[in-house]
């Protein structure tokens, strides 16, 4: 059989940055990885993802540039969940 991995979403944490009206979103995925045709498997691992409403970017010529961070490609509740705490 095939190896299979899988992305679950455990949790979403809002946890707040420099001063009370500035937050980050803490994604919390659990990733695994099994093939039933292996013994030493499934592997599990979890990480974390954090989100700031705002990036800075270098420049080739030293200066930052800052910018929204772009969270399209994460899931819909990731999206709703940053739009409305980032509003």
């Amino acid at each position: 059989m095939a190896i299979t991995k899988t992305t679950t979403l455990g949790s979403i944490e809002v946890r707040p940055l420099r001063n009370q009206f500035e937050f980050s979103v803490v994604l919390n995925y659990t990733d695994s990885i099994d093939d039933p045709d292996d013994a030493d498997l499934p592997v599990t691992n979890t990480r974390q993802i954090l989100l700031s409403q705002k990036i800075n970017t270098k420049q080739e010529d030293g200066s930052y540039v800052e910018s929204d961070t772009d969270i399209s490609s994460y899931e819909a509740i990731v999206q709703s969940i940053c739009n409305l705490v980032w509003a």
